[in-house]
């Protein structure tokens, strides 16, 4: 008999909602445990596989195109033993959920794992921790501090033991240069597939939210392709600059805000410019090139 997977939320009514949500073409392997907190989710990108024996619980946030082997273990949450001492650990486990507020530390911290990680067998996660687009991640390693987007690591507790490639954000993207691709950091269509079909277009196509990555400027120019008529929404190192209306072909420019102070984003990219890019109505659009100018024109 095929054992299957087990997908749990907290109940709705004990604390905000709970979401588990899978993107096209995830897999779940036998045996996997996802189980979200309430107030979180867990979500997985799209064509991410998650092989046997894995759990994930609490708040976690797993992108596209990502492997993971068998027996990963990745939790937004730990047992509580410190509280209150003298009580059994599962005593202070209640209390921490029915009383949260009561804490000192959170109950829990969101971990977040970028597009393209390769996850290896028996690998533990701790609360916490951001993993960058691209990493590699040995077996048996316990992951207790970040990982820069492309770094491979290994050991316990985790330390950098090579790179896949040089993580260098540069001040202009393109489309068509391979070279490119690990800027269009999140959100992308990034498949051999999916570029064939998009380059011709002159375009990498993206569906919903999407995140570049570029260095630091003044100002920065968009341009791209988008399905009909839509508003784009564009964040500079998470603060607003605004709602932008677009029709087929798009060429948009904005200032960078003086202040970066938000820093509501993975600490990694905080030297860089991060853009974020959301279409309303949730639709599909490309991104030809991005320019980051060293001042206003």
């Amino acid at each position: 008999m095929r054992t299957t997977a087990k997908l749990s939320v907290d109940d709705p009514q004990n604390g905000g909602p709970a979401r588990i949500i899978l993107g096209a073409g995830a897999y779940i392997g036998e045996r996997v445990e996802l189980a979200a907190l309430k107030g979180g989710s867990i979500r997985i990108g799209n064509d991410t596989s998650l092989q046997n024996d894995c759990l994930v619980g609490g708040d976690v946030r797993i992108g596209a195109h990502c492997l993971f082997g068998k027996y990963v273990f990745a939790s937004s949450t730990n047992h509580r033993f410190a509280d209150i001492p003298a009580w059994l650990i599962r005593d202070q486990d209640h209390l921490a959920i029915a009383h949260p507020e009561a804490l000192k530390s959170p109950v829990s911290r969101a971990i977040v794992i970028e597009d393209d990680c390769w996850i290896g067998q028996g690998v533990v996660i701790s609360p916490g921790v951001q993993i960058g687009r691209g990493a590699v991640i040995g077996a048996n390693c316990v992951v207790s501090r970040d990982i820069p987007p492309y770094e491979i690591h290994g050991g316990a507790p985790n330390r950098c033991i090579g790179t896949r490639l040089t993580f260098v954000p540069p001040s202009s993207l393109s489309a068509e240069r391979d070279e490119h691709l690990p800027y269009f950091y999140r959100g992308f269509r990034l498949s051999q597939d999916a570029l064939s079909a998009s380059r011709v277009q002159g375009v990498v196509r993206a569906h919903g939210p999407s995140w570049l990555v570029l260095a630091k400027g003044k100002r920065l120019t968009l341009r791209g392709r988008c399905n009909g008529t839509m508003a784009l929404s564009i964040r500079i190192h998470g603060i607003s600059c605004g709602s932008h209306t677009t029709e087929g072909n798009f060429d948009l420019s904005v200032d960078v805000p003086i202040d970066d102070s938000a820093k509501d984003f993975p600490r990694a990219l905080q030297p860089y410019m991060l853009v974020e890019i959301a279409p309303a109505p949730f639709a599909e659009y490309g991104i030809a090139t991005a320019v980051s100018e060293a001042s206003p024109t």
